[in-house]
């Protein structure tokens, strides 16, 4: 790597820093609201609902998924499993970091899904990464999810490990 491309790397990492020094609480517990209303919509199956939190051009980034890119890809994804089975999921925020009208917000997930065998419900961890954007109306909206199954996010937590449904 050159000098240059580093000093450019130090600079960025400083401005960003300086950025989110200036954001208040207030858009901060803003951008979590919005992270625990897509929880919220999910649980209670409420597709519509879900849909309203994403960017007019979103792009979801599924482990084990292809990418999913522009609004009518995210609603054809969604669709046919938002609603259908009773889920929940546990998030645990990590970083939330805001620069001017972009924010960031990386959680590790735990998701569970009832199945047809109420003994072996569906399991899934790991984390994502949020990038949201401020629109017009001062709302933040899902521009890019990213989930990934990282080691370190296990089902350690004997109160996940024990719900059925």
């Amino acid at each position: 790597m050159s000098k240059l491309t580093a000093l450019l790397i130090f600079c960025i990492y400083l401005l960003s820093g300086c950025a989110t020094n200036n954001v208040s609480n207030s858009e901060i517990e803003q951008v979590r609201a919005a992270a625990e209303q897509w929880k919220s919509f999910y649980e209670a199956g409420d597709y519509d609902g879900l849909m309203t939190l994403y960017d007019e051009n979103p792009r979801v980034y599924l482990h084990g998924q292809p990418a999913i890119i522009g609004m009518q890809a995210v609603r054809d994804f969604f669709k046919p499993s938002v609603g259908k089975a009773k889920s929940e999921f546990k998030l645990d925020y990590e970083i939330i970091e805001i620069n001017g009208s972009t924010a960031t917000l990386v959680s590790k997930y735990w998701l569970t899904v009832e199945t047809d065998n109420p003994e072996q419900p569906y399991r899934d961890q790991g984390r994502s990464l949020l990038i949201y954007k401020k629109d017009s109306n001062g709302d933040w909206k899902i521009a890019y999810d990213i989930d990934q199954a990282t080691p370190d996010v296990s089902w350690t937590d004997p109160e996940l490990m024990k719900k059925t449904y």
